[in-house]
């Protein structure tokens, strides 16, 4: 058992090692992000409730956050094979650092609203960065340098909640939003570091009235869109309760606000192992997809059934490993796009999943207002059914995915057109 430990231990040695610099440096960028970020991400909805904001409200706050987001993403992807990649990755990156100091100075969840749109605006640089992860990393690693990225630069979270916790049990959650602006700052100034994307690929032409876009037909469609769907599934599974899941605690199981950063840390302690799990077993997606469907559903009904501290932990725990999948499916869609098409094909990949996300809260907020447990209730139904529909109905699957792959084809047809 010591043995293996120790040569799987060598063996993701010797994979970092081999990594790029530009990989590593956004690494380093994206563990400093996700330390400001985890300083008040679980303490978010506890905010905007103390600053007015009501469950509809914090569902539909979420909403907009999720819509401006999304609506980011084509563009982005566009906008990045145009420009490059890391002036896109550098704009975004400094668009968002402000808003960490809109949210501590905000008087009323209304200015609130400014610092959101900030942050979610800066959102167009995600195509990009996929985009550029893919450009530096050799195709048979590509995986892995998503979660280096994605999940082990987001490790951050397994401390920096429970320092969140810990500020806002004694200075308040606003006084926060300070720390968070400064290690933004610092994550924002790594990217200046980074190679320019301009080394490793022939500059685009630049468009004119008979070349509007950079693209062919996009026949990635059909072998990706089933990760789509699962991937999809997930997130309307998670986001109708995900805004209100500490509210719920801090409601109906008396947690402090330093308990609520305890959790917060325990999942990101979840999402960090589960990685591994997720890196060794890469090739069974579909399993994993439906694994990940699986934790959510247990730890929302632990949610629910129980009291216990102890099994919150749990609950947590299962909810934090089901959020390590999202860079398996990156990796996945990325090895389907060639170079050239890349950051539009993520753009197209997170904007599907964003449409999926940015419904959800709302609806969730509405429930939430009419009884605590409704929300609860309605993402496990709909994870159960949709587990067992996938599996029962599996092998008819694929006329389903012809039939989304002729939807999409038209959209991207019509938006060429007015491009």
């Amino acid at each position: 058992m010591k043995h293996k430990l120790i040569s799987t231990v060598d063996y993701y040695k010797s994979v970092i090692t081999e990594l790029d610099r530009n990989i590593k440096l956004l690494f380093i960028s994206h563990f400093l992000w996700f330390m400001g970020l985890g300083l008040y991400l679980t303490l978010w909805p506890l905010y905007l409730k103390e600053l007015g904001a009501d469950p509809k409200l914090i569902g539909l706050i979420t909403s907009l956050s999720l819509l401006i987001a999304t609506l980011t993403f084509l563009p982005g992807g566009y906008l990045s094979d145009i420009l490059g990649r890391k002036k896109l990755m550098l704009f975004g990156w400094l668009l968002a650092t402000p808003s960490a100091l809109v949210f501590a100075l905000a008087p009323d969840w209304k200015i609130i609203t400014l610092g959101i749109f900030l942050y979610h605006l800066s959102f167009i640089l995600i195509p990009a960065l996929d985009a550029y992860i893919a450009m530096y990393s050799p195709s048979d690693k590509l995986h892995f340098s998503y979660t280096f990225v994605y999940v082990l630069g987001s490790s951050s979270l397994i401390f920096s909640p429970v320092i969140g916790g810990f500020i806002a049990q004694n200075l308040g959650i606003r006084s926060i939003f300070y720390f968070s602006f400064f290690l933004y700052l610092l994550s924002s100034l790594v990217i200046f570091f980074l190679a320019s994307d301009k080394k490793r690929e022939p500059k685009l032409s630049k468009p004119t009235k008979t070349t509007v876009l950079p693209l062919e037909k996009p026949s990635f469609i059909l072998p990706i869109l089933k990760y789509l769907l699962g991937f999809s599934l997930l997130v309307l599974l998670l986001y109708p309760v995900n805004p209100f899941i500490y509210i719920f605690l801090q409601e109906y199981k008396n947690i402090n606000l330093l308990q609520v950063g305890y959790l917060g840390s325990i999942g990101g302690v979840g999402s960090f192992l589960f990685a591994f799990l997720v890196e060794k077993y890469h090739k069974d997606k579909n399993c994993i997809l439906a694994l990940a469907i699986t934790l959510v559903i247990t730890a929302l009904l632990l949610i629910l059934l129980f009291r216990s501290i102890y099994i919150m932990v749990m609950a947590i725990f299962l909810l934090g490993a089901s959020r390590s999948i999202e860079p398996l499916m990156k990796g996945v869609v990325a090895t389907f796009i060639d170079e050239k098409n890349r950051a539009w094909g993520m753009g197209i990949f997170n904007t599907f999943i964003g449409v999926s996300a940015m419904i959800a809260p709302s609806i969730g907020g509405w429930l939430y207002a009419q009884n605590p447990i409704t929300p609860f209730v309605l993402s496990i139904s709909w994870g159960v059914l949709g587990v067992t529909i996938f599996w029962v109905r599996r092998n008819k699957m694929r006329g389903i995915l012809v039939i989304g792959q002729d939807v999409i084809e038209e959209i991207f047809a019509k938006t060429t057109r007015k491009l």
